[in-house]
């Protein structure tokens, strides 16, 4: 595995280094790479609710009420 570069490790500010496996597929001509971790659930709410239309007092309270889930980053 360490010879074949399956696994790959990524910094994150919150989790540290965590592992995960590379593309399987390997193309000279259009290499695959992982840019990053998958985002926490609810790291986009505001954002896309923004792009529809939203206005930030309107996504805080949903967020408030529990309708969006916000998970906030661990402190580094």
């Amino acid at each position: 595995m360490r010879t074949n570069g399956i696994i790959e490790i990524h910094d994150d500010p919150v989790l540290g280094k965590v592992r995960q496996p590379r593309p399987a597929a390997r193309f000279s001509a259009t290499p695959a790479a992982v840019r990053g971790l998958a985002p926490f659930p609810g790291a986009h709410n505001a954002e896309l609710l923004t792009g529809l239309g939203y206005a930030p007092y309107e996504i805080a309270r949903l967020t408030e009420v529990g309708v969006l889930f916000a998970r906030a980053p661990a402190e580094s």
